[in-house]
């Protein structure tokens, strides 16, 4: 259904859980209950196309059309499972970032930014909490390139928004800071200075 993320790691350096044991847990049984729907339709519709393809029966000269109805319907559980599993990684995705649990938060919303699965995320808000999350890890590289992702692939989306306003937000910063730095001292700050200041000896 999807690539997988990567693993947390125990002390002894095994791979633990993809996420935390719950989240874990709950993504696992959304995939279980939907592989054995598909299971089940597979074998229901099995049975029902080898009757209405038995030739001399009223169902026989359209049986290309629902041969192709059939498997729409087994791949229905497929196809319903994938957008709950990731509906699911971003409802948790949320959830950490709110948390500030950053590492299980890259581990729930990296999934997204697989190449073929980026169209899962049709807002690109996954892809926005992933590059905080990213940054917040210390992996500004990637974290650089989520956010290109988002402004190039969903340009008048909020999240895009909010990342123009954050790299707008930079340099006003920066030049605040270099303001603060250039500012002359107050009097008092002045007649420290001169106090610390070591006088010279006159000879």
């Amino acid at each position: 259904m999807a690539r997988p993320s990567t693993p947390i790691r125990s002390e002894s350096g095994r791979p633990d859980h993809l996420i935390d044991e719950q989240t874990d847990r709950e993504l696992s049984r959304i995939v279980m209950r939907h592989f054995f729907s598909f299971a089940a339709l597979l074998l229901l519709m099995t049975f029902v196309m080898a009757f209405l393809n038995v030739p001399h029966t009223p169902f026989f000269p359209y049986r290309h059309l629902l041969d192709f109805v059939s498997i729409l319907i087994v791949m229905s559980p497929f196809f319903l499972g994938t957008n709950r599993f990731f509906a699911a990684r971003l409802r948790f995705g949320r959830e950490f970032v709110e948390k500030r649990e950053w590492h299980k938060a890259v581990a729930s919303l990296e999934a997204f930014n697989h190449i073929g699965q980026r169209f899962l995320d049709p807002t690109g808000e996954a892809h926005y909490l992933l590059s905080l999350a990213l940054a917040k890890e210390g992996r500004t590289t990637d974290a650089e390139k989520v956010r290109a992702y988002v402004l190039k692939s969903h340009p008048s989306s909020k999240w895009a928004e909010k990342i123009r306003e954050t790299e707008r937000a930079k340099p006003r910063a920066s030049r605040l800071g270099a303001e603060k730095t250039d500012q002359p001292g107050t009097p008092a700050d002045e007649a420290r200075k001169r106090v610390a200041k070591p006088k010279r000896r006159r000879l």
